[in-house]
């Protein structure tokens, strides 16, 4: 059941962005984006344990041991999540690798369309977040 609610929650606030980003008033950065650039490391650091990526490897873990998988299936689900949970690292870091000369423009191009575009990534990521969580206290309240 909170999942339900948690997702009716998530669903509102995807909602109320989308809302706000049809409006048509200019998406200026979130004041919080503008100051990521200076944080010191002890806040980069707090703030790297609670970004998505380890979020979603908890709520991977909950579900595995939820799942009583066997072991290969574990196993694979492991690398998959940890292998989607990686791509916002190793982009970056690949792209850097293979081209140096282009990397500071490619990356830099892909901040400018997130500080252009990130109330539309926000209402996406709370939307999947939102139909995911009903879906899933649906199928429980089933169960």
């Amino acid at each position: 059941m909170l999942d339900i609610v948690l997702g009716l929650v998530a669903g509102f606030f995807a909602w109320r962005t989308r809302r706000g980003a049809r409006s048509g008033a200019p998406t200026a950065a979130p004041a919080w984006m503008d100051r990521l650039d200076g944080v010191s490391w002890l806040a980069a650091f707090g703030l790297g344990l609670f970004i998505p990526p380890n979020v979603i490897a908890v709520a991977a873990g909950n579900e595995l041991v939820r799942a009583d998988l066997s072991a290969g299936r574990s196993v694979l689900a492991v690398v998959l999540f940890t292998a989607i949970g990686s791509l916002g690292v190793l982009v970056p870091i690949l792209v850097t690798v293979v081209r140096p000369a282009q990397s500071a423009a490619v990356i830099g191009s892909w901040r400018r369309w997130l500080e252009l575009n990130w109330r539309g990534v926000v209402c996406w990521l709370l939307a999947a977040a939102a139909v995911f969580l009903v879906v899933k206290g649906l199928v429980e309240l089933h169960h």
